[in-house]
C-alpha cells in the first residue's frame, strides 16, 4: 500500500481561477466532497471518561480545559483581498516561485498548515506534582530502605536460606513503596476541591494549582470590564502649536485635539485601522480614542464625517486604500478622497513618523 500527498491544483494560470464557476451538479459536489473533503477545523475533544481514566491511574495527572481558542483577541484584524488587476491572465501561481505572492496566505496542506496543526491540536499534558508529594514519596523510600535493609541483614545471617528469593524480596520491597492507590489518594484532594467548588457553581480551568492555594494569604484579581476598563483619554497633542504643524523641538504643553491644525486632525482621523460591525466602530481602542476626541465618526464604506457640518476643511471623505502598519518603516499611510472639495487629495502617515522622517 502506497500513500501520497494531494495533488492541489496551484499551478493553473490564473485566469482559469478568475473563471471557475463551479460546480454545476450534485455528482461532481459530491466527488469534490469525497476527494478534498470538508474545509475546516475538527478539533477533537477527547470524551470525559478517558481523561478521567488517566486522572484515576496516572500518578499526578489532572485534566483541565484550555480556554486559549475560547477567548481570543477582542481587536478584530481587517482582510485585504489580493489585487487581481496587477497579473496577466496567464500568470501561473507556483507554490515553491511565487512564494511573495502566497505568504499571506495559509495553506493546510503547507508548511505553514503543519505548524497551525501543531498549535492546534497539541495535547500538553498538566501535572500537579509538587514539592510535598516528592518528599512524601522520599519518605516512604526511606522507611522501605531501612526495612529491606533489615530484612537482608537477618536474611543473611541464615546459612541455608536462598540467597536469590532474599535479594528478590528485598527488591519487591522497596519496589512497593508506591501502592497502585496512591495516585488516587495524591489526586483526592484536588478531586474533593473540585467537585466542591462545582457545587457552588465555581468552576476551575487549572485545577493543578488547586495544592498551591493553601498557601495562599492574599489574592487581588481583576478583569477588564469588571473592575477595570480599557477605555483611554486623550489629553491632547505635544510636539506641535495650534497654528502650525511645525513640530516643536522642546515641548511643553499639550494641544486640545479640537484645536489642532487641520491637516492634523484629518491625518489623525483618517490614518486607522478601524472598521464598522453592526453600527459599532471596532478596532484598536487607541485608534478609536482619538477618533472620538478629533469629533470625526466612521461610517460603513469606510467614510469619515466630522461632528458639525460647519467644521473647517472637508465636509466628508472616503478612505480608499490602507496599508497596513510596517514594523519595518515604523508607520502606516492611508489614501483617502474628499467627497467634498478641499486642497488635500491624500493622507500620507500617522504625523509622528513623518516629522521624524523629515528631521533626517
Amino acid at each position: 500500500m502506497v500513500f501520497h500527498r494531494l495533488s492541489y491544483p496551484t499551478t493553473h494560470a490564473l485566469q482559469y481561477y478568475t473563471q471557475h464557476t463551479g460546480y454545476h451538479s450534485l455528482a461532481e459536489l459530491n466527488a469534490a466532497s469525497a476527494r478534498w473533503q470538508d474545509n475546516e477545523f475538527d478539533i477533537p475533544i477527547p470524551e470525559f471518561w478517558e481523561l478521567l481514566k488517566q486522572h484515576l491511574v496516572a500518578p499526578f495527572f489532572v485534566f483541565q480545559v484550555n480556554e486559549a481558542m475560547l477567548s481570543g483577541e477582542s481587536i478584530p484584524l481587517r482582510k485585504e483581498m489580493l489585487d487581481v488587476s496587477q497579473y496577466d491572465a496567464d500568470t501561473v501561481f507556483n507554490m515553491d516561485e511565487n512564494v511573495a505572492t502566497v505568504k499571506k496566505h495559509i495553506l493546510y496542506g503547507g508548511t505553514k498548515g503543519n505548524l497551525m496543526r501543531t498549535i492546534l491540536f497539541s495535547a500538553q499534558r498538566v501535572t500537579a506534582n509538587n514539592m510535598e508529594s516528592m518528599l512524601f514519596i522520599l519518605c516512604l523510600l526511606c522507611f522501605a530502605l531501612v526495612a529491606s535493609g533489615m530484612v537482608l541483614h537477618q536474611g543473611l545471617q541464615d546459612p541455608t536460606r536462598n540467597t536469590f528469593k532474599l535479594f528478590l524480596h528485598c527488591v519487591m520491597i522497596i519496589t512497593s513503596v508506591v501502592p497502585p492507590e496512591l495516585p488516587m489518594e495524591l489526586s483526592l484532594a484536588v478531586t474533593n476541591s473540585l467537585l466542591s467548588l462545582s457545587k457552588r457553581s465555581i468552576f476551575c480551568t487549572e485545577p493543578f494549582r488547586i495544592p498551591f492555594a493553601g498557601k495562599v494569604d492574599v489574592v487581588c484579581f481583576d478583569k477588564t470590564g469588571t473592575l477595570t476598563s480599557d477605555a483611554l483619554e486623550m489629553h491632547g497633542v505635544a510636539g506641535l502649536l495650534a497654528t502650525s504643524v511645525v513640530p516643536l523641538d522642546n515641548p511643553v504643553q499639550l494641544v486640545a485635539p479640537t484645536a489642532l491644525p487641520t491637516s492634523v486632525q484629518l491625518i489623525l482621523a483618517g490614518c486607522h485601522s478601524l472598521m464598522v460591525v453592526d453600527g459599532k466602530v471596532l478596532g484598536d481602542p487607541l485608534e478609536t480614542t482619538i477618533l472620538s476626541h478629533v469629533k470625526w465618526n466612521l461610517r460603513p464604506g469606510d467614510v469619515l464625517v466630522p461632528h458639525w457640518s460647519f467644521s473647517p476643511g472637508p465636509k466628508s471623505m472616503k478612505i480608499v486604500h490602507r496599508y497596513a502598519f510596517s514594523s519595518e518603516l515604523k508607520r502606516m499611510s492611508s489614501i483617502v478622497r474628499p467627497i467634498t472639495r478641499f486642497r488635500g487629495h491624500w493622507i500620507p502617515m500617522r504625523a509622528f513618523i513623518v516629522f521624524y522622517l523629515c528631521r533626517l
